[in-house]
């Protein structure tokens, strides 16, 4: 009979915990990561949706911060602790691959974005090239051209139908978002904003211009992983999640495009 030391079975009670443990670390999942997104304001409503998708098949967490294109540019400059940006152009996303903010190769084209003249006081003739006579409107609001590319885009539409900027109205909202809100609050009889908008709150067709894309240069939107989001493996996850089936079938049901031909 052979008798165990009470110093071999401790050695040997140690060691069958330790299997114990490791078995069940292997058997839990992955540790939980959240990545921290600066998007563009137009995509804010298809964001809740990308969100909620990206959520239910992962295992990390997704916080939102919306604004102005250039406002999230220059915190991000300024060291803003973001992981991905979400732009509504193609070339400030560049300049963050430029000034090394960004990880190189990381850009992608991820949607292409449209514009529609809102408003809820006038029917519009949907199928004329200019449906209504923009100088009627006493306020016409558009996102600030300066930080937000669906307001450099509006000026560009306004030019393009032969009107003087100058001679109009203008409010400015600080992005998208706040434009959209003008129009709500009947602060403004009308307004330039995203049709992605208007699609999200099931606005009547009859009540908004769908702009034709050759008015204005394509709202190409692009994303990049930043710098801090390299070694975040949700904020990977993310990009790759970008590229997916899922999400583009979301995107597009929004009215965004994924060819510039279109």
């Amino acid at each position: 009979m052979i008798i165990l030391s009470c110093a071999t079975r401790q050695h040997h009670s140690m060691t069958a915990l330790l299997v114990l443990i490791a078995c069940l670390l292997i058997g839990l999942p992955a540790k939980a990561e959240s990545v921290h997104i600066a998007a563009a304001a137009n995509f804010s409503p298809v964001m809740d949706q990308l969100v909620a998708r990206f959520e239910a098949n992962s295992n990390h967490k997704a916080v939102i911060s919306a604004g102005s294109t250039g406002k999230l540019y220059a915190q991000i400059i300024h060291g803003a602790p973001y992981d991905v940006f979400m732009s509504a152009d193609h070339a400030r996303a560049e300049l963050l691959l430029n000034s090394q903010h960004a990880v190189e190769g990381s850009l992608m084209v991820y949607a292409i974005g449209r514009i529609a003249l809102w408003t809820p006081r006038y029917e519009m003739d949907t199928g004329s090239v200019a449906p209504i006579n923009l100088q009627q409107f006493q306020r016409l609001a558009i996102a600030n051209p300066k930080t937000a590319p669906y307001g450099t885009a509006a000026i560009e539409v306004i030019k393009t139908l032969g009107v003087d900027p100058n001679s109009l109205a203008l409010v400015q909202g600080e992005n998208i978002g706040q434009t959209y809100q003008f129009v709500v609050s009947a602060n403004v009889e009308a307004g330039f904003v995203a049709y992605s908008q208007l699609i999200a709150a099931n606005i009547e067709p009859r009540h908004y211009w769908l702009v034709p894309a050759q008015l204005h240069q394509p709202l190409t939107q692009a994303a990049v992983l930043l710098k801090r989001g390299k070694s975040n493996p949700a904020a990977q996850d993310w990009m790759r999640f970008l590229k997916s089936v899922p999400a583009k079938e979301i995107i597009e049901s929004f009215g965004y495009l994924h060819d510039i031909a279109h």
